[in-house]
């Protein structure tokens, strides 16, 4: 499984481009807070949603919520300038602690092979199906993956009851 963290920040009122989506800063040091996406345009409120991902998002696990949140502001200081506002909330992912996701997406690990997804995506007998997208061969990794993992075992079942 593969770790990728979220930090949601909500605040008052957009500082940073109404028209701009996406966001990247590489960082010369300090905390990996990398990609920001904007949702003023996909949900009209003032959020970024910064990203960490694999060891860096691991170890952001480790500290607690208002410790993260001190490093995804520093990041965006360092982007717009110290004068930015606090956010008024924000929302943290921890997949990787998770006990029952245990990550954020499935990857293809050094010597796993395609069937590998099709044996986890196998029913038992006729009673258990499994969906998610780490039961796809092509999809997996993606939200779309898990949704046509849900309609594929959806379609197993049916047609089992249609016999």
């Amino acid at each position: 499984m593969g770790v990728l963290n979220k930090c949601y920040l909500r605040f008052e009122k957009a500082f940073w481009p109404g028209d701009v989506d996406w966001l990247e800063h590489v960082p010369g040091t300090g905390p990996a807070w990398t990609q920001w996406v904007s949702l003023v345009r996909a949900a009209g409120l003032p959020v970024l949603l910064g990203f960490n991902a694999a060891q860096q998002g691991r170890d952001l696990e480790a500290l607690g919520d208002t410790a993260i949140v001190a490093s995804a502001m520093q990041s965006l200081r360092t982007i717009f300038g110290t004068q930015i506002p606090g956010p008024l909330d924000y929302q943290i992912t921890r997949w990787g602690s998770d006990p029952f996701a245990l990550g954020a997406y499935s990857f293809n690990a050094l010597g796993a092979k395609p069937a590998m997804r099709d044996d986890l995506a196998a029913p038992l007998g006729a009673r258990v199906f499994f969906a998610g997208e780490a039961t796809m061969r092509h999809d997996f990794s993606s939200a779309h993956g898990a949704l046509l993992s849900g309609r594929r075992a959806a379609a197993q079942l049916l047609q089992l009851r249609s016999r």
